[in-house]
């Protein structure tokens, strides 16, 4: 973790006669330290999201992306274990630079048992270090059993191929760009996932004993917030709608009851199908278990079709049902997965609309995604940063901005005006409790005014963040972030 820095002069408050910031008082420092949480544990409470302090918590980070889908399985290029553990501190430093807060951190079967019945430790004790060097920055983590059409053999990821027999197996592909038809024309693909979901020589019990060692691995390491069952599953050669209703439903439903057996602090989130992501839309039912979270996935079509993002009423129609559909079910939403190709136009504006449309329904969220590495996965090259870490601008530059990250009150509302970056919003007080807007180092180089009306306000350098803390008779706590 970086030392913390003298900040305080870099801010206005009240007592430094500094000018106003429209029309909100310059904020007043506070004369007493925020209290400390143990910080890492999340609640669901209906649709929303608590931590240990009972606040409104929202989620803004990455998956940890493509080159996570093969050998070494991690989203970095490295040597050997040396040079592992010193690429872990500059990986996760820019992400907390960025200001997020939680990382998907992908994992594959194929990683963690590629011989039936043996767990590779080397890989585990890599996740391992991956969890702790995130939330030692401050980052929590959801563990996420990831795949795409299944396995590497048919331009995906994620099952080992022990689970394959030999009548399913083929040549991997020299071109793989078109991967995703997999699970629409490809019947080996549809086979492999109709044999899981049959539980064919018993895929289903290996599949929940690997999960039984790795829930009771991790259910009590400090960041871990819960486990994801499977990334955008396949369906098999059914009909989907069908398939989704008899058979994903009531599995999210055994997998959450399964892993709050050993882990009944977890969250454990769940996803729809890649399907679905692309069409806004799902035949999902609730599975009607408590601690859940509901991740779909957001892509867009039409910006994958044409190669370019023009803002449109779709984006919001489209999240919009995402957000209602986890009203209707009573629970928190992620958007586990959005994203678009390097070279797509217009991509600064798309990550901005996508993040406006999140503050709006107050919708956590983890973009798709941060590698560093020249090794692309099945042509897919969709990373934040160039192979050496160099950010890319346009995604950094529409994904990085403040947000009200914990809100001790009701009815929080924000918006970010990212041309003259200047972050506002309120909520209705606790009284005397603390709320927290992230402030990314890039957002403000030279400094941030920081207005405020009815509390106080606090600089937490090390967690970058403004913390505000409401005053006792205080009914609204307003605030306003801009440059200095």
């Amino acid at each position: 973790m970086r030392p913390a820095r003298v900040f305080f002069f870099f801010f206005s408050f009240s007592c430094g006669g500094q000018p106003e910031p429209s029309g909100l008082p310059a904020a007043r420092e506070c004369d007493e330290p925020p209290p400390a949480g143990d910080g890492w544990r999340l609640v669901a409470d209906g649709p929303l999201l608590r931590d240990d302090l009972g606040r409104i918590v929202v989620l803004r980070g990455m998956n940890t992306g493509g080159r996570s889908k093969f050998a070494p399985f991690l989203p970095f290029a490295f040597e050997d274990e040396a040079d592992f553990d010193a690429q872990l501190g500059p990986y996760w430093d820019r992400m907390a630079a960025w200001g997020f807060s939680v990382a998907r951190l992908v994992f594959t079967w194929e990683a963690v048992e590629p011989t039936e019945g043996a767990y590779d430790e080397v890989f585990l004790s890599r996740y391992d270090r991956m969890i702790d060097a995130a939330w030692a920055r401050g980052i929590r983590v959801i563990v996420d059993f990831h795949q795409d059409v299944y396995a590497q053999m048919y331009c995906g990821d994620g099952f080992p191929e022990w689970t394959i027999p030999a009548e399913l197996r083929q040549e991997r592909p020299d071109d793989c760009s078109d991967w995703f038809n997999g699970y629409l024309t490809n019947d080996s693909v549809k086979g492999a996932f109709d044999r899981f979901w049959t539980n064919a020589e018993g895929l289903q019990d290996a599949y929940f004993a690997m999960w039984d060692m790795l829930a009771a691995r991790w259910a009590d390491r400090p960041g871990v917030i819960g486990f994801e069952a499977i990334n955008e599953p396949g369906w098999g050669p059914g009909p989907i709608a069908d398939w989704e209703e008899d058979v994903l439903t009531p599995f999210y439903a055994a997998f959450a009851e399964r892993i709050h057996q050993i882990a009944p602090d977890a969250l454990v989130f769940f996803d729809a199908t890649g399907i679905d992501a692309l069409s806004a839309d799902t035949s999902l039912l609730d599975p009607g278990v408590p601690g859940i979270v509901f991740a779909p996935h957001h892509y867009d079509p039409t910006t994958i079709l044409e190669g370019a993002y023009e803002p449109t009423d779709e984006l919001a129609r489209r999240l919009s049902y995402w957000a209602d559909l986890g009203a209707e079910w009573d629970m928190p939403v992620l958007m586990g997965e959005f994203g678009v190709d390097v070279a797509t136009g217009g991509v600064r504006e798309f990550f901005r609309d996508h993040m406006a449309a999140f503050d709006t329904f107050g919708m956590s969220a983890t973009a798709w995604e941060y590698s560093v590495t020249g090794d692309l996965w099945s042509a897919e090259n969709m990373s934040i940063v160039e192979a050496d870490g160099t950010e890319r601008a346009p995604h950094v530059d529409g994904l990085v901005r403040p947000y009200l990250r914990a809100a001790a009150g009701t009815s929080p509302a924000s918006e970010y005006d990212a041309e003259n970056r200047i972050f506002s919003g309120s909520l209705v007080p606790d009284p005397g409790g603390w709320s927290e807007i992230a402030l990314p180092d890039r957002i403000y180089p030279e400094g941030v005014r920081v207005g405020l009306r009815g509390g106080c306000a606090a600089v937490d350098d090390v967690a970058r963040s403004v913390r505000i803390r409401a005053d006792d008779d205080a009914t609204q706590l307003q605030f306003e972030l801009r440059p200095r």
